[in-house]
């Protein structure tokens, strides 16, 4: 038979068990919170960078649209230019 302090003790030694397990399992869970925190960091990280990324290729595709209806401007200037001279050249030797 248990005598009451030998109760007392194994209730106890209970209760140091149970508040042990708890206590892991406190720590499981702050590396969990800490684990998701530095996810949720590198998800806004990348989420920003994607973002700049994304107005950079508005301003590349900006630009480029400008460029190339420079180029056509300038090519169109060139073709006027041979088609000119041909005439000039052709009246010339007429």
């Amino acid at each position: 038979m248990l005598v009451g302090s030998e109760l007392v003790g194994q209730k106890l030694d209970r209760k140091q068990q149970k508040l042990s397990e708890y206590n892991e399992r406190l720590q499981r869970l702050k590396c969990s919170l800490n684990e998701l925190r530095a996810e949720r960091l590198q998800i806004e990280t990348d989420l920003q960078r994607r973002t700049r990324l994304e107005e950079t290729k508005d301003e590349l595709t900006k630009s480029n649209e400008a460029l190339d209806r420079q180029i056509l401007v300038n090519y169109l200037f060139f073709l006027k230019l041979i088609n000119d001279r041909f005439v000039f050249i052709t009246h010339c030797y007429s």
